[in-house]
């Protein structure tokens, strides 16, 4: 499974998960069956577990550069999928420039023209500031 379709699977589960449809393993089962091109593997179970395991992390971190929003304010889909991407900026070693453009394209794909901005904005101010500059 490539990249993307890992995290378009994580996303749908971390949506299923904050709404309280089911835990992050149900979740990523019942994302797999409505996602055929994205089975479920190791690395949406990684995004997924890791991105709920550090969730009051991440929403701290992520809470500065929303510059005007709360978490709460925006819609679900934009939250996690900053959540998912703020994730991986901080926890793994993916190219920063590449998460970025991942979750711009799944904020294209899920959600609106404008959230896919907004998530452009919030995410490179977080790598500014993870960068130290």
């Amino acid at each position: 499974m490539s990249r993307r379709a890992a995290r378009e699977l994580a996303l749908r589960a971390l949506f299923a998960v904050e709404q309280g449809r089911a835990g992050p393993a149900e979740a990523l089962d019942h994302a797999s069956q409505s996602l055929p091109r994205a089975p479920r593997d190791g690395f949406a179970e990684d995004l997924v577990n890791g991105t709920v395991g550090q969730l009051e992390t991440v929403d701290e971190i992520l809470t500065p550069h929303l510059h005007g929003w709360t978490m709460a304010q925006m819609p679900a889909v934009d939250r996690n999928l900053l959540r998912l991407a703020a994730y991986e900026m901080i926890y793994t070693q993916e190219p920063v420039a590449a998460l970025i453009s991942e979750a711009v394209a799944l904020a294209r794909l899920y959600s609106t023209p404008e959230s896919s901005r907004f998530v452009n904005g919030v995410l490179g101010s977080l790598a500014r500031d993870l960068e130290g500059g």
